[in-house]
């Protein structure tokens, strides 16, 4: 559960939420329940049918074929992917003061590698995805590499939290895979007190080069 500071909100109609009391939790104005599965919290109106293009995301990363990989990485990644990954998060938080006592979210959040990254820098974290599967590998990497991760299941459109709930917004990686990442960004920016950072794919000449020679792909299995 993401601690008391942070002010949930019922994706349905938006109103407060109190976590405290008895399961599942219920939105005293709409009534919509939400529950604990296997001590993960899953903030999605379930009354609000999810388009299809969701669903498939949803379940695509529920299947995640390389579970250990997805848990682990960049543990026990090689050399140079590790520095890769390192580079791209120091060059992504490079310009932010504070970071150690900020409370940061991380949206798109997957298996939970930015939000260890993060937790290393000091920071209070909750991750967010929408696949219950990769919540669960985020749980799961918290207690391998014994770090403090509040992973949730939650629509990067219909962010489960009050206004100005977060120090920062952090996503990598994750827009590309919304329909309408426009609205997931609108949402990260409701959010976020101080800072939003965003880290996606370029359409760049080596992201050309890469796809041509089979090392990328233009559209992902996962039909981004």
């Amino acid at each position: 559960m993401p601690k008391a500071s942070v002010p949930l909100m019922c994706p349905c109609c938006a109103s407060s939420l109190n976590p405290a009391g008895r399961e599942p939790l219920r939105c005293a104005v709409c009534g919509q329940d939400y529950s604990i599965i296997d001590g993960v919290r899953v903030l999605l109106a379930e009354r609000v049918q999810l388009p299809a293009q969701k669903k498939r995301q949803a379940m695509w990363f529920d299947g995640e074929a390389d579970t250990e990989w997805e848990i682990d990485r960049p543990h026990g990644a090689p050399a140079f992917h590790r520095w890769l990954i390192d580079e791209k998060f120091r060059r992504s938080v490079s310009g932010l003061n504070g970071l150690p006592s900020m409370s940061v979210l991380t949206v798109c959040g997957g298996s939970g590698m930015d939000a260890e990254m993060l937790v290393h820098t000091g920071a209070n974290v909750v991750s967010v995805d929408i696949s219950l599967g990769a919540a669960y590998r985020a749980v799961e990497r918290a207690r391998r590499h014994d770090v403090a991760i509040t992973a949730i299941v939650a629509d990067a459109e219909q962010l489960p939290f009050a206004d100005r709930s977060f120090d920062l917004v952090y996503v990598h990686d994750g827009l590309h895979h919304l329909e309408h990442p426009e609205v997931g960004l609108s949402e990260m920016v409701r959010v976020a007190r101080r800072a939003v950072s965003i880290n996606e794919p370029a359409d760049a000449a080596l992201t050309r080069v890469a796809v041509r020679a089979g090392a990328a792909e233009d559209i992902e299995e996962a039909g981004n």
